[in-house]
């Protein structure tokens, strides 16, 4: 089961980008930013075994690095960790 739906990002100046997916409502997600990339990180909360059916959506706001957005999602479900969906964004001048 894919823990991240529904995901998509917009601009206004691209420079600045607004991320948005859904989750299922018993995982939490966190934000990390190394060489270049940033990381998205959805995994179960703690004590949950199953994903739930029901989805919430999220929405944050990312900037680009050296004229680039490159976002990964890394998906965790028990001892698996899948890094898919992948967006990167190389249109600024």
């Amino acid at each position: 089961m894919a823990l991240v739906k529904n995901y998509g990002l917009s601009t206004t100046d691209d420079v600045a980008f607004n991320v948005v997916f859904a989750i299922p409502n018993n995982c939490d997600y966190a934000v990390t930013t190394n060489t270049g990339k940033h990381y998205v990180t959805v995994a179960l909360k703690k004590g949950q075994t199953v994903p739930s059916t029901t989805y919430i959506n999220c929405s944050i706001n990312l900037s680009a690095i050296s004229d680039i957005l490159d976002v990964n999602f890394q998906q965790v479900l028990g001892s698996i960790t899948s890094t898919k969906p992948k967006m990167k964004v190389d249109n600024c001048m």
